[in-house]
């Protein structure tokens, strides 16, 4: 009887030996997945946030050339209203400055 319930017990533990290696084999390739789709997605992350940094660094580039247009735009016209008043001339068109090609 005593043999039997030995017997019967390392049969049972071999099992679980089984199982846990199965199990441990298991978890380090989905640790091993998870570590890997996490630094895709740092990457994935890193090349947005890149993406967007340019973006944002040719819009406020864009606004700055179109401010310094608007600038010289207004200097302009205030320069033709000033010659126009200085020559006593003052029905006399205010100078069209072209659109910039921004």
């Amino acid at each position: 009887v005593l043999r039997q319930t030995m017997l019967v017990a390392e049969h049972e533990r071999a099992q679980l030996e089984q199982q846990y290696v199965s199990l441990m084999a298991h978890y380090v390739d989905v640790a091993q997945a998870l570590q890997q789709a996490t630094q895709n997605q740092r990457e994935s992350v890193d090349f947005l946030q890149a993406a967007v940094d340019q973006k944002a660094r040719a819009v406020a580039w864009m606004r700055a050339k179109t401010q310094l247009a608007r600038d010289v735009r207004d200097v302009l016209q205030h320069r033709g209203r000033v010659l126009a008043a200085a020559h006593g001339d003052q029905t006399a068109p205010v100078p069209s400055v072209p659109s910039l090609a921004l």
